[in-house]
């Protein structure tokens, strides 16, 4: 009985160690631990406030990249500008160089322009000065004149004609210009005829061109075309223009000399000896002269002769 109250006492008193190392040991993790224990809220949301940081830093540095990245671009593009204006620097300084070369080129050319433009107003006054008109397209310096003209049968199928040139002769014309009309034909035959010679205003005169005697010119004229008929005398047109005071002398014709001589070569021989190159003699053939060269031959060789042109108005 004794034994058995013993051992009760020794598994009591283990027991109890027991109880009491458990207690110890409650007691250490609630000082040691518990003061944790108690902060595990504050724990997580100081976690929770730091995550958030985190994902705000990390926006913001994923935002500050993107910026980064982007002004690298505008930098990069800034260096391109700047290369490309470095080009367009160097383009506009070659711009202007040959700019200025060319208003240098333009001076020059204007510089040149202008000596041009003066020598050929020299030139022109230098014409004005030698060629007073042209009659026919017959370039003179002439103010005075004596028109001589052809009155002979064959003349009248070209009247028309005539008048016309006549008036085309006269119209350049104004009062500074003083002209006689000469008519020269031989009514009859090869054996008998009359050499007759009408003249306007008068043997030896000549008149201004007026307005008025330009119409009284040419109503002569008219007058003398309606008498057309016989031969050629063409020396005695000639000898009695170069009996006038005038600067030159106009024959108008159809045809080679026919009365009194028939030789044309003899004609510009004696004309040119008694001219002595004292007047220019213009010759301007009328009608089909084409037709006959020698009577071209003729004209051209006496206005050469004389210091004079030759010219042809044909039917239309």
């Amino acid at each position: 009985m004794k034994r058995r109250s013993r051992e009760l006492v020794i598994f009591s008193m283990s027991a109890l160690d027991l109880f009491a190392s458990a207690l110890g040991a409650f007691i250490l993790v609630t000082i040691v631990l518990l003061p944790y224990y108690l902060k595990h809220d504050d724990v997580v949301r100081d976690n929770n406030r730091m995550r958030q940081q985190i994902s705000e830093m990390e926006k913001t540095a994923e935002k500050t990249a993107n910026e980064l990245a982007k002004a690298k671009e505008e930098i990069q593009k800034l260096k391109d500008d700047a290369k490309n204006a470095g080009s367009l620097t160097e383009k506009l300084k070659q711009a202007q160089k040959r700019a200025a070369e060319a208003e240098k080129k333009a001076a020059a050319a204007k510089s040149s322009a202008a000596k041009s433009e003066n020598a050929l107003k020299k030139a022109e006054s230098e014409i004005k000065r030698r060629v007073k008109f042209a009659l026919l397209g017959l370039a003179t310096n002439a103010q005075k004149f004596v028109i001589v003209m052809d009155m002979s049968g064959s003349m009248k199928q070209f009247r028309n004609i005539t008048l016309q040139t006549m008036q085309k002769v006269l119209e350049p014309m104004s009062e500074k210009e003083k002209v006689g009309i000469i008519g020269f034909h031989a009514p009859g035959t090869q054996v008998f005829y009359t050499i007759q010679l009408p003249r306007w205003p008068g043997p030896g005169a000549i008149a201004p061109m007026s307005g008025p005697n330009k119409s009284i010119a040419l109503s002569f004229v008219r007058d003398m075309m309606r008498r057309v008929d016989g031969g050629t005398p063409t020396m005695d047109g000639l000898l009695a223009a170069l009996q006038y005071d005038v600067d030159a002398i106009i024959l108008m014709s159809d045809g080679q000399p026919t009365v009194p001589n028939r030789n044309w070569r003899r004609v510009i021989q004696t004309i040119t000896q008694r001219n002595r190159g004292q007047k220019e003699i213009h010759t301007v053939a009328i009608g089909n002269f084409y037709e006959r060269p020698t009577f071209v031959t003729f004209l051209s060789q006496l206005a050469r002769a004389n210091r004079g042109k030759f010219t042809g108005v044909a039917l239309p």
